[in-house]
């Protein structure tokens, strides 16, 4: 699913969705804290309708941190915790830890619910483990390490570099041991020089 920033908030790619931009500059993308929001209502919101988010966190779109209320409710709210000084008090602390605050699905990118804790559903868990099972055979990591760093050989199977170093490691241990059984020296092998009489 791709995101984007539009003015602190996250936006999602659904063109099929009715609340979509219509419009040619983000044509196609929702705001995420609506799609959560009409996900759960069941229906989109009505004209009159506005989303506040109570820990003043943009980015923060767990359904219990968004309210639905009045435009009119909202503007005044809004007044109020300006007048307060809490608005950039919180904003400014949420932006600091949004990492933090806001996880998100390993799989899709969704802000994740409630008691989720690394996916937003069991197809997102389904699918990111089946691709992470997708593990490349040991030569075509070999033949990738000649052109690429093991970090973005990692990225490519979402792993991290070491465990492309392991691989790598095994493949070298394999063809060691390979070598040994037909008795030709393995690559790198030193051998004594010295010719055995027959």
């Amino acid at each position: 699913m791709k995101f984007k920033l539009l003015n602190g908030y996250r936006i999602l790619y659904m063109p099929d969705h009715p609340s979509a931009f219509k419009g040619s500059g983000y044509k196609g993308y929702v705001y995420e804290h609506i799609y959560f929001i009409e996900k759960e209502l069941g229906r989109q919101l009505l004209p009159g309708e506005e989303i506040h988010h109570l820990d003043m966190n943009r980015l923060n779109n767990r359904l219990e941190n968004l309210i639905v209320i009045s435009k009119s409710q909202h503007t005044k709210l809004h007044v109020f915790l300006r007048r307060c000084g809490f608005d950039k008090k919180l904003s400014n602390e949420h932006r600091m830890n949004s990492e933090k605050t806001n996880p998100v699905c390993e799989n899709c990118g969704l802000t994740l619910q409630y008691k989720q804790e690394r996916f937003c559903s069991i197809e997102c868990k389904c699918c990111y483990e089946s691709e992470r099972n997708k593990r490349p055979t040991l030569d075509h990591v070999y033949e990738l390490s000649k052109t690429m760093s093991k970090e973005a050989i990692g990225r490519m199977y979402g792993v991290t570099g070491k465990a492309v170093a392991k691989w790598l490691a095994k493949y070298h241990t394999g063809m060691s041991t390979l070598s040994q059984a037909d008795g030709t020296p393995s690559e790198g092998a030193e051998t004594s020089g010295e010719v055995q009489s027959s």
